[in-house]
């Protein structure tokens, strides 16, 4: 429910950090290619001790995950339509939270706000922000003063707004290594495989990402055949950089994650300035409705609780 939402709010919608700059991506007169390279790269480690060293990172990759508090960064949110090679980007920030306390329930919520969004050639400010809070999800249309809220779980029930999978953002936060791999065969990968620019494209918005690649670790993903995932998903790609000498146990942050789709169409989200368990301002994360502002209430089948 949650990634369906998702899709129809956030796509329907219109190392350090590499340049905050607007991605040259012309439109592809060639739908059969894939923006993401197929390419292999050549590796002739043992299948087994490949096998053992993914299953190694996706431990201490989840170890550091249990260490975070607290994430914010900067994002560059890129979705590129396969059909008609049309680019939607929106820049913004994101703020993280979990609530991790002894002998209570778990909360996670989220924050992503945007102010500038981008289709083709056309750049204009446009703020709007997504939220969660353990039971809804809120999209607030600044330039309008509207506000839309979908209750996503039943009482007592819990889902993760950043699930792989789940929404159609990948941000790879809080991934628990037995919940992927009973989901996608799962590989490590270099961090420039898959980020080779295709024959015919303009290269600068793959050499960007290969910068902020650089020095990172990847995982590829593939959904298994019959799960839920494998309906909607070809593959997903993480790329987390390692930090050396992390004194409160977070030693991966994540830095980059490009999701395809069925129909081809590529999802990238690029974050910078990524601060662990650093300070943040509590009103990112306000969900009160604003007064004055349009608001429009939708139970977990979609249907309309109240409209003002």
């Amino acid at each position: 429910m949650l990634k369906r939402m998702l899709a129809v709010t956030m796509i329907g919608a219109g190392g350090a950090f590499a340049q905050d700059v607007t991605p040259a991506v012309q439109p592809s007169n060639e739908p059969a290619v894939t923006p993401i390279s197929s390419e292999p790269v050549v590796n002739a480690e043992d299948p087994d001790a490949r096998k053992k060293r993914t299953e190694a990172l996706l431990d201490d990759i989840e170890k550091a995950d249990r260490a975070i508090k607290t994430l914010t960064a900067k994002v560059v949110y890129e979705k590129r339509f396969d059909l008609g090679g049309d680019t939607q980007t929106r820049w913004g920030r994101m703020i993280y939270t979990d609530d991790k306390m002894p002998d209570a329930e778990r909360k996670r919520r989220f924050a992503v706000h945007f102010d500038r969004l981008r289709v083709g050639s056309r750049l204009e400010e446009e703020r709007r922000s997504y939220l969660f809070d353990g039971v809804w999800f809120i999209e607030k249309r600044h330039n309008d003063s509207e506000i839309s809220k979908w209750r996503m779980v039943r009482e007592g029930e819990k889902i993760d707004p950043l699930r792989i999978g789940e929404g159609r953002m990948p941000i790879a936060i809080g991934q628990r290594k037995e919940d992927i791999l009973a989901r996608f065969m799962v590989e490590s990968l270099d961090a420039e495989d898959g980020l080779a620019t295709p024959e015919g494209e303009d290269d600068a918005p793959f050499a960007l990402l290969r910068t902020h690649a650089a020095g990172t670790v990847q995982i590829k993903l593939v959904p298994i055949a019959g799960t839920e995932e494998s309906r909607d998903l070809r593959e997903v790609r993480l790329w987390y950089r390692k930090i050396e000498g992390a004194t409160d146990g977070v030693t991966y942050l994540p830095v980059l994650a490009r999701e395809v789709n069925r129909s081809l169409d590529v999802s990238t989200v690029r974050l910078g300035d990524v601060v662990a368990n650093g300070e943040f301002d509590a009103a990112d994360l306000d969900t009160t409705d604003p007064e004055g502002w349009k608001i429009d209430i939708r139970d977990l089948k979609g249907n309309a609780l109240s409209a003002e």
